[in-house]
């Protein structure tokens, strides 16, 4: 595990921790755990997020969209149009088969696919980011009024003392006066 960049996590079917980069079970060879490591690791572990501004600046630098295959110039040619005009994106090798027109499928909308799952990460990451801010808020509004109760909890306590003093100086002063006879009316 020295290579490893993440913490060990439980994969909530034994108690052994499971390494998220390699799959390394904590227990070693005293594993019991029906999972294989990587479903360990699948169950457990959040991808690495990707350099979305990296991935951002290489959709900006690209031909805009959408693009589709223009079969006047072969199977392979695929092309957008760009002022009016058709504009070659170039011809790329898909071979031949279903296999072909699925590959040929898939680059013509990553074009537009890739913007709009970079949109859909970023905006799952503020709504993310919102939902830990409340969190974060809720659980500080939490310690405050702990911090509150227990105040008012330990002030209640003091209270309770004071009257109970108070009520055994009665109980005392009383059981004196029970103990002791009356004063005598005229002096006698």
């Amino acid at each position: 595990m020295d290579t490893c960049n993440c913490t060990p996590s439980p994969c909530g079917h034994c108690s052994c921790d499971t390494c998220c980069d390699c799959g390394h079970c904590s227990a070693g060879d005293q594993c019991v755990c029906p999972c294989t490591a990587a479903e360990r690791t699948a169950a457990n572990c959040r991808p690495q997020r990707p350099d979305l501004g990296a991935i951002q600046t290489r959709t900006n630098a690209a031909t805009p969209g959408p693009w589709y295959p223009q079969p006047d110039y072969g199977n392979d040619f695929i092309a957008t149009q760009i002022g009016g005009y058709e504009h070659g994106i170039g011809w790329l090798n898909f071979g031949a088969g279903s296999q072909a027109r699925a590959d040929r499928e898939f680059v013509t909308a990553a074009r537009t696919d890739v913007p709009a799952l970079l949109a859909y990460a970023r905006h799952l990451e503020a709504r993310a980011a919102s939902l830990e801010a409340e969190r974060d808020g809720w659980a500080e509004n939490s310690r405050n009024e702990a911090r509150i109760w227990t105040a008012r909890v330990a002030e209640l306590e003091q209270q309770l003392a004071q009257a109970q003093a108070e009520q055994h100086q009665y109980y005392t002063a009383l059981q004196g006066v029970a103990r002791n006879s009356p004063p005598a009316r005229d002096g006698r």
